[in-house]
């Protein structure tokens, strides 16, 4: 069978997605993953994203500070992620905040803040939420 010939923007076009479909389908599947990650931890863990430049002082300090503080962040079913701009977008945040995002176990942005949050306030806050007080509760009987 003769392939037609094509010519002008119609054989740009064809060219183009040839070329770039493979690209195209890996980012949709990328994105998927993504959402499908968070929507796994909904109702099950609460999600830190770090935002911003992973070389800069606030980013790596924060990073540090949350690593080390292992026991808290376990018994808060905390989970701890380097952010995109992907992140960025899925969230509709600007792609040039810099700091920590908390998510809740609901799936909805409790914190936004600029580096560098102390720990005692994450803490509060988190400590504060219904379904923590909750938790806590189930875990003294």
């Amino acid at each position: 069978m003769e392939r037609p010939s094509y010519t002008g923007w119609s054989f740009f076009y064809l060219g183009f997605m040839e070329r770039y479909l493979s690209l195209i389908v890996l980012l949709v599947l990328v994105n998927y993953g993504y959402t499908q990650d968070l929507n796994e931890l909904r109702w099950k863990q609460r999600v830190i994203l770090l935002f911003g430049d992973v070389e800069t002082n606030g980013f790596l300090e924060q990073e540090r500070l949350l690593k080390n503080a292992g026991e808290a962040m376990e018994e808060r079913d905390l989970v701890l992620w380097r952010a995109t701009d992907q992140t960025s977008r899925k969230l509709q945040l600007d792609t040039n905040f810099t700091g920590i995002v908390l998510i809740g176990k609901d799936g909805g942005i409790k914190l936004k803040k600029a580096f560098t949050v102390p720990l005692e306030t994450l803490w509060q806050l988190i400590d504060g939420m219904p379904m923590r007080k909750a938790e806590l509760l189930k875990q003294k009987h």
